[in-house]
């Protein structure tokens, strides 16, 4: 009872955060299980503590660890402050882009950042990194004053939707490379009858290795020639995963088992039978 009427508080107090928000931007989606919400391409959540709550934002495409101390944005229990922020971002998008992207490059020419203990670096848009020879490490730092601001952004972000595009694309070889091989593996081996396929990408979430092969055999089979038949399976899907041809890490995968009963494939997204 009491977990459900905090449940209940909880959203009650992000409802309103999110009423004052919506007040000035529209927000395209939003998720009340973990406070997210989206608007112009960029991610932003709210989670509530015992001080009040935190309210934090990051480029979709530059999420990596969606927290208060891994995003962009990062506010505590002031909304107006965040608005006032979101509208400086939304009326200047690829500046502030870069500036996440670059760690913070984009608004700054040249600037001294320590770290403390003695240790430091320098970032900003006139900065240029260079391989230093005695530490064989890119901790060398000299400033160009003939880069303007406007200059860098553009760089910056054409690197980025270069580097996008590029990845999008070594991404799908990957997928169509896994699903080339399902479907061809039922082939492979007299005993295999179907071969099941169960994405654990869910909701968001990522794993690694994505694809879980789950391998439906004739349930003749004596135990000695399943074993055997294992062995070799086991040992073409590990060597097709880690294949040189592939281009990423993305869309891999690994054998689950052999089974011999349908049930336990039922749960697989995909099903490849013998031609």
């Amino acid at each position: 009872m009491k977990k459900r009427l905090l449940k209940k508080h909880n959203k009650i107090i992000l409802e309103n955060i999110l009423s004052q928000i919506s007040d000035n931007f529209t927000i395209i989606k939003k998720t009340f299980g973990n406070g997210y919400f989206i608007f112009s391409l960029w991610k932003y959540g709210i989670w509530l503590t015992k001080k009040g709550f935190q309210i934090f934002g990051e480029h979709e495409w530059l999420v990596d660890k969606f927290k208060p101390s891994a995003t962009y944005l990062s506010l505590e229990n002031d909304v107006d402050l965040f608005l006032e922020k979101v509208k400086t971002i939304s009326e200047m998008p690829k500046l502030y882009f870069v500036d996440s992207y670059t760690d913070g490059s984009a608004l700054v020419a040249y600037e001294k950042v320590d770290w403390g203990d003695g240790e430091f670096y320098y970032k900003g848009y006139q900065c240029i990194r260079e391989f230093n020879e005695e530490t064989q490490l890119y901790n060398q730092f000299r400033r160009d004053e003939s880069i303007i601001q406007q200059e860098y952004i553009e760089n910056q972000w054409n690197e980025f939707i270069e580097m996008r595009k590029q990845t999008e694309e070594n991404h799908e070889f990957d997928r169509l490379f896994a699903f080339n091989f399902f479907t061809e593996l039922p082939n492979m081996f007299s005993c295999i009858k179907v071969v099941g396929i169960r994405d654990e990408n869910k909701g968001g979430s990522w794993c690694s290795p994505r694809y879980n092969i789950k391998v439906l055999v004739d349930r003749h089979i004596s135990d000695e020639e399943l074993d055997t038949q294992f062995e070799e399976l086991d040992n073409l899907i590990h060597k097709k995963n880690y294949s040189k041809k592939r281009k990423s890490h993305e869309h891999q995968f690994s054998l689950t088992g052999c089974y011999d009963d349908v049930k336990d494939i039922r749960d697989c997204n995909y099903k490849y039978y013998k031609d």
